[in-house]
């Protein structure tokens, strides 16, 4: 009977560790549901970062694309960041004035064209004030910047900016003379004379300065 009874309470022992172990198994395997879900939520979400990565890749090369088409109101007509920048290098070595004060002149002042192709050209720190850039310059360079203004007055090409503006030669003069604060040109007979006269008129005022 001892015998029995010991058998008893060792086959109920065993059936509340079988049922202890199944209630563990059931719990794992509940952790286990809900981590495969974790990882489910974690791969969609990586997913979903991996697109809006991919999105913001392409916004950015098409920001690069656009900054690289832009076109800027120049003395030598609209030009790309890119062409200025062919025109800065051929010319830099020849510079007898500061670039900064250069790149004023060819972009009529303008100071966030300044500041942008300033900064693209290594001349200026983004974060200056593009106001900097259009600073007049020190005595010493007087003679320079008259030398440099006829230069450029000379290389403007009238025809090329009509086009290009989308205007008569009259109108180019006209507008190109009101940047340099210079006031407009009459209209005369021909073109040629006007242009030969608004030269004659910028020359006769940089000449004063």
């Amino acid at each position: 009977a001892d015998s029995l009874t010991e058998v008893l309470k060792e086959k109920e022992r065993l059936r509340s560790e079988v049922r202890a172990l199944r209630r563990e198994c059931e719990e794992k395997d509940k952790r286990i549901r809900e981590l495969e879900r974790e990882v489910e939520r974690s791969m969609r979400r990586i997913a979903e970062l991996e697109e809006k990565l991919a999105k913001r890749e392409g916004r950015i090369e098409e920001l690069r694309e656009e900054v690289n088409a832009k076109k800027y109101r120049t003395s030598f007509g609209n030009l790309t960041l890119e062409e200025i920048k062919q025109i800065y290098e051929e010319k830099k070595d020849k510079l007898t004035t500061n670039p900064l004060n250069w790149l004023s002149a060819v972009l009529f002042d303008n100071p966030i064209a300044i500041q942008e192709v300033a900064t693209a050209l290594g001349l200026q720190d983004s974060s200056s004030p593009s106001s900097s850039a259009a600073a007049p310059a020190p005595a010493r360079e007087t003679k320079d910047a008259a030398v440099r203004r006829r230069r450029l007055m000379e290389e403007m090409d009238f025809k090329r900016l009509a086009e290009e503006w989308n205007c008569s030669e009259e109108e180019a003069r006209r507008m190109v003379a009101e940047k340099l604060g210079l006031p407009s040109s009459s209209s005369s007979s021909s073109e040629e004379a006007s242009s030969s006269e608004l030269i004659k008129r910028v020359r006769s005022i940089i000449e004063g300065y």
